[in-house]
C-alpha cells in the first residue's frame, strides 16, 4: 500500500534514502527537507512546499508535481524523467547534471536555476520557459542563457556521457575508482585515501565544497575548485590536464610522463605543487648489446 502523507508538514525532516515510490505527498509542507537519494518514483507532489529541500542523487521519475515550490531546492544528479513539473516553481534551484527526458515544464518558473548538464534526453521539449538560468559548471552566473539554449553546451551534446556525484555531506573512504572513458565525476562532498584511475578522456570535477584527502589520482582531467590534499605525496601521477580555479588549493607532488600535463591556474588559487617528470621504465631487451 502506498504511503499517505497528504498535507503533512515535514520541515527539515530527514527522509534520505526513503523509500517512498508512488506516495500520495500532495501539499506536503517540507521546506529544508532531507531526501537525498530517496526513490519517490510516481509519487504525488502536487502543491507540495519543497523550497531549500535536499533532493540530490533521488528518483523521481514520473512524479506529478504540478504547482509545487522547488524554490532554491537542490536536485543534482536526479532522476525527473517524465515527470509532471508544470506550473512549478523551480527559482535558483540547483538541477545540474539532471536527466529529465520527456519532463514536462510549461509555465513553470526557472529563473536562476543551475542548469549546467541538465540532460533532456533525445528531444528538447518544446513548452520551455524563457526565463534566464545560470548554465555554468560551478553554478558562479558566468554564463546565463536560456534553457532552449542549452543544446550548445558541450555536455548537452553528449547524452551518453556517464556522470556520478558525490554530494555535500557524502564521504567515500579507501575506495578504488575507475573513472572510464568520457565518464565525468563530481565531487562535492570527501573522499579519503582512495585511488582514482581515470582514462585521459574522463574528467574529476572538484566543487568548491569538495575535498580530496590523501587521494592518488592518475590520469583523465581534472579541474579544481575546492581542495586537494596529499601533502608530501604522490597524489597526481600523470594527469592528461590540470586546472586549478580561484578557489582552488592544491598540496600534493605531480608526476607527469610524455606527452606532459596542460596547466592552467587561476589568479587567486593556492598551491604547493611539486612537479616532477619521469620516463617509462626501460625494457629488459632495451639495451642489449
Amino acid at each position: 500500500m502506498a504511503t499517505n502523507l497528504t498535507g503533512a508538514r515535514l520541515a527539515s525532516a530527514n527522509l534520505s534514502r526513503a523509500d517512498l515510490d508512488s506516495a500520495c505527498l500532495a501539499s506536503v509542507v517540507a521546506p529544508r527537507a532531507d531526501l537525498r537519494a530517496a526513490n519517490l518514483r510516481g509519487a504525488q507532489l502536487d502543491g507540495a512546499d519543497l523550497g531549500a529541500a535536499l533532493l540530490e542523487e533521488s528518483v523521481l521519475e514520473g512524479v506529478f508535481a504540478r504547482g509545487a515550490n522547488f524554490e532554491q531546492a537542490s536536485l543534482r544528479g536526479a532522476l525527473l524523467a517524465a515527470a509532471d513539473f508544470r506550473d512549478t516553481r523551480l527559482e535558483r534551484a540547483d538541477l545540474r547534471n539532471v536527466r529529465c527526458a520527456g519532463i514536462l515544464l510549461s509555465r513553470s518558473l526557472l529563473r536562476g536555476a543551475r542548469v549546467y548538464g541538465l540532460d533532456f534526453g533525445a528531444s528538447t521539449p518544446s513548452d520551455l520557459p524563457l526565463d534566464v538560468c545560470d548554465a555554468s559548471r560551478n553554478g558562479d552566473g558566468s554564463d546565463e542563457r536560456r534553457l532552449s539554449e542549452l543544446g550548445v553546451l558541450p555536455i548537452v551534446a553528449k547524452p551518453d556521457v556517464a556522470r556520478r556525484y558525490v554530494g555535500a555531506g557524502d564521504v567515500i573512504r579507501n575506495a578504488e575508482l575507475v573513472i572510464g572513458e568520457g565518464a565525468e565525476i563530481l565531487v562535492d562532498g570527501r573522499l579519503e585515501q582512495c585511488a582514482i584511475e581515470m582514462l585521459d578522456d574522463a574528467t574529476l570535477v572538484i566543487g568548491e565544497s569538495g575535498l580530496l584527502d590523501g587521494c592518488h589520482v592518475s590520469g583523465g582531467r581534472l579541474l579544481i575548485h575546492g581542495r586537494f590534499f596529499a601533502p608530501d605525496r604522490l597524489g597526481l601521477h600523470s594527469p592528461h590536464e590540470l586546472r586549478v580555479f580561484k578557489t582552488g588549493v592544491v598540496a600534493t607532488d605531480l608526476a607527469q610522463r610524455e606527452p606532459r600535463t596542460r596547466f592552467g591556474f587561476e589568479s587567486g588559487c593556492r598551491l604547493r605543487l611539486y612537479i616532477k617528470t619521469t620516463q617509462p621504465r626501460a625494457r629488459e631487451n632495451d639495451h642489449a648489446d
